[in-house]
């Protein structure tokens, strides 16, 4: 971190986002994008041994005025680097993401699920092929046994007694 030493009497000035200022030596200094580095951490301004924030930096340099309207300043002086809109979006993109994480995770446990349901559902389709197919052969079996019985018994009723039929 960069540090500029000056004392109460020096006189210091902000232009646009430099810092202007005289040296131990009084020869003109200037810190391009002072303020900014001030703000970041990346220096720091001391008078007579006392660090200064960046509040105190804009209170008592001189033509700062009309750039304290910057939104960027606002946020630096205000001890803020990011806006209560950044806080609430970078929030509402975590959420997202966790939420997205979680519904991925559910698509997962959905996709294991399907899986096995239509796995069982294969499963009870060749049970039922099977069973209608053993069902087929049975009536098939039952249609070849009942034939040769039905001439039989047709056969048979025509050969009793005509009172035995009014039995039969």
């Amino acid at each position: 971190m960069r540090r500029i030493e000056l004392s109460s009497d020096n006189e210091f000035k902000i232009v646009g986002f430099d810092l202007h200022y005289y040296d131990e030596d009084g020869n003109p200094q200037v810190a391009t994008d002072g303020l900014i580095e001030v703000a970041n951490g990346q220096l720091e301004i001391e008078i007579d041994g006392e660090p200064m924030s960046i509040a105190d930096i804009v209170n008592l340099g001189e033509g700062v005025a009309e750039f304290a309207n910057n939104v960027f300043l606002e946020d630096q002086i205000s001890g803020s680097t990011e806006t209560q809109e950044e806080v609430e979006s970078e929030e509402e993109k975590l959420q997202t993401i966790e939420e997205f994480e979680q519904i991925t995770e559910q698509k997962k446990q959905l996709a294991e699920e399907l899986k096995q349901l239509e796995q069982d559902l294969q499963d009870r389709q060749q049970e039922i092929d099977r069973l209608t197919s053993e069902l087929a052969q049975s009536q098939e079996q039952l249609e070849v046994t009942e034939e040769p019985a039905k001439k039989r018994r047709h056969q048979c009723g025509d050969r009793l007694p005509a009172n035995s039929r009014r039995f039969g």
